[in-house]
């Protein structure tokens, strides 16, 4: 009797640019529609959808942008098969070798409660610790990913900018402290610049 071979093809999927947090392997996809739900209904800004239609269907961005929300990493939580995860912490550690730390966001006022998952000595990724009566799941971006500063951006020394020739300074730590004590005990308004708007604060002592 004559077996004939039944050869079926793999369906690939390409892999979607959403921008520096979110890493996607849709080949994962099941197409539950979890995240296109959170960005439709949550964030509110309508990235994510279902294109083409039966065998052909893929989960996608309907444009070339980003991902561009301020809670937009808890779309790496919700995914149950690991197409959307972080791009920060892929390969960097396996879940054994972590140690898990409960601590609470510093980044804002409103203290979610967090995980930090460490590898040594060094943060490799922090998650959201369920709180229904503070941040429930969620967490913001700025909570998830600011850990690199701990590492790779930190303040390595103090720059004064010069007002007559504009050039940056190395300063010490004493003299800016001191600096700081002189102007805030001469109940003076200080201008501070960030991004190029000025923001002018008056301390009264």
């Amino acid at each position: 009797m004559c077996r004939r071979a039944c050869f079926f093809n793999k369906r690939g999927v390409e892999d979607k640019n959403l921008g520096p947090l979110i890493k996607t392997v849709m080949t994962r996809c099941i197409h539950c529609t979890r995240c296109v739900r959170y960005d439709l209904e949550i964030t509110g800004v309508e990235v994510l959808g279902a294109l083409n239609r039966g065998g052909s269907t893929e989960i996608g961005n309907y444009s070339t942008t980003f991902f561009d929300s301020e809670i937009s990493g808890n779309v790496i939580d919700l995914c149950p098969v690991g197409a959307l995860t972080s791009k920060p912490y892929a390969f960097r550690a396996r879940p054994w070798e972590l140690r898990v730390t409960e601590s609470i966001d510093i980044t804002d006022s409103f203290g979610s409660n967090i995980y930090v998952h460490s590898k040594e000595s060094e943060i490799v990724r922090i998650v959201p610790k369920i709180n229904s009566d503070l941040n429930s799941n969620l967490i913001s971006d700025k909570a998830r990913f600011f850990f690199d500063s701990s590492k790779i951006q930190r303040l390595k020394k103090l720059l004064e900018k010069d007002d007559n020739t504009g050039e940056f300074k190395a300063k010490e730590w004493n003299d800016f402290v001191s600096q700081m004590e002189n102007l805030l005990s001469g109940n003076k308004a200080i201008t501070f610049v960030i991004d190029g708007a000025r923001l002018s604060i008056s301390f009264i002592c």
